[in-house]
């Protein structure tokens, strides 16, 4: 019933969704080496980076050929918002998007229209890469804030189950079980620390999980193969795990158990892989930065974005035919962190805490022993919120939680180029 309703919306306002979804079918799979697909390709690129520069104030006096445009970090964008809109739209016309930014740097996007119906399209194509029916029971494993908050009436709509990860404790895990055992299917979204926790939780437990899991993606932090092979063996279903991020999308997804390398979302992306310091491409396989250059946001063009994260980009020659995937994806698995109860928590709680404090340039969050905490801070101006900070964060790892705050010029990098906004110096819990 949702399904059909969803198409019939979607016919009523001129198919948008579904014209975006036979363009995934068309291109998004075709053989990677394959002249059409290189032309298709090549077509995309030429045809958003034309857009930007007629209508982008950013791109008026640059080149129209990629390799030679700079590539864009966070800072660069949030310091320069205004002149990478689009001249097309009015602001308020377009989806404001936030993010924390997964290396502590919180900005925001916009989004037009056709980005928007293109994500819709990309969630629908990737949920049945991994299994899942769009329109059945989905509990949704996250962070849920004021922010993210879905009506009863929306959860209803999309048939979503909200579960929040602030506690994760093993009476709550039976409580969600014996929930879960009421329905007779469903399937599974959320982060993977999350989903790592609650299927370690089951097996110690020895809880009987009686609704079949229909589908399992695992989303915003990394998860290697033992990690989904243990949720697997517990909720009996494969699990992929989805690279992706708020400002942007999907960008690439695991579609088998056998292999921890992602599909490439080829149809709606172009990635690049960049070597740490300078501006060129990685060889084939070697590990860099991950570039995006993201084909359908008209509102705010994103070219040759730097995500922040890291990973390698190979060309398989299989069954299936030429297809490009990434491997070796990191940098956006971080520290666990511990309530002053000595309970694990994810790392994402602090993540999308900080959605709220989008004026500071720079954060890092620091355990540094079981009641003591401290935030490092980068601000470009006096940041007048530091008691509601520490008290927002008092409510997550608890009321004797001792948090400090140091104002910094600079969070450290670590080898791999990355900065670290989560870390845990614990050595052990007392």
């Amino acid at each position: 019933m949702r399904r059909v309703v969803f198409k019939l919306v979607d016919f009523i306002k001129g198919s948008p969704i579904q014209n975006e979804l036979e363009d995934l079918s068309s291109f998004g799979y075709a053989n990677y080496d394959s002249k059409e697909f290189l032309s298709f390709q090549e077509a995309r690129l030429r045809k958003i980076i034309t857009y930007a520069k007629h209508n982008v104030a950013f791109y008026k006096n640059l080149s129209v050929t990629l390799s030679e445009l700079p590539v864009l970090n966070k800072l660069h964008l949030r310091n320069n918002l205004s002149d990478h809109i689009s001249d097309e739209f009015e602001v308020k016309r377009l989806k404001e998007v936030r993010t924390s930014g997964s290396t502590g740097l919180p900005f925001k996007v916009y989004q037009s229209k056709l980005k928007v119906n293109r994500n819709s399209a990309d969630t629908i194509k990737f949920g049945e890469l991994g299994g899942f029916n769009f329109g059945t029971p989905l509990a949704y494993f996250k962070i849920w804030n004021n922010i993210n908050y879905k009506s009863p009436w929306v959860q209803t709509i999309q048939n979503i189950i909200p579960v929040d990860v602030l506690n994760l404790s093993d009476q709550r895990i039976t409580n969600l079980i014996n929930e879960f055992n009421l329905r007779a299917n469903l399937s599974f979204l959320g982060y993977s620390s999350a989903l790592e926790i609650i299927a370690a939780s089951v097996r110690r437990c020895g809880l009987d999980v009686k609704s079949k899991v229909n589908s399992i993606i695992t989303m915003s932090e990394g998860i290697d193969l033992n990690g989904r092979k243990l949720i697997q063996s517990v909720f009996n279903c494969p699990v992929y795990a989805r690279y992706s991020n708020v400002e942007n999308g999907i960008i690439a997804q695991q579609i088998s158990m056998q292999s921890d390398r992602y599909l490439i979302n080829s149809s709606s992306y172009f990635v690049e892989i960049l070597d740490w310091d300078v501006d060129f491409a990685a060889p084939n396989g070697r590990i860099g930065r991950i570039v995006i250059t993201d084909y359908f946001n008209t509102g705010m063009p994103m070219i040759r974005y730097d995500t922040g994260d890291i990973g390698a980009k190979v060309v398989i020659n299989d069954k299936e035919g030429v297809k490009e995937y990434l491997v070796d994806v990191g940098g956006r698995k971080m520290d666990v962190i511990y309530n002053t109860a000595g309970e694990l928590i994810s790392s994402f709680i602090i993540t999308n805490g900080m959605w709220n404090y989008s004026e500071l340039i720079q954060y890092q969050f620091i355990q540094l022993s079981k009641k003591k905490y401290k935030f490092k801070l980068i601000v470009d101006k006096v940041f007048n919120r530091e008691t509601d900070l520490i008290n927002e964060f008092k409510t997550y790892l608890g009321d004797d939680a001792v948090i400090d705050v140091e104002y910094a010029n600079e969070i450290p990098v670590l080898a791999s180029g990355k900065r670290r906004k989560v870390v845990n110096l614990m050595q052990n819990i007392e």
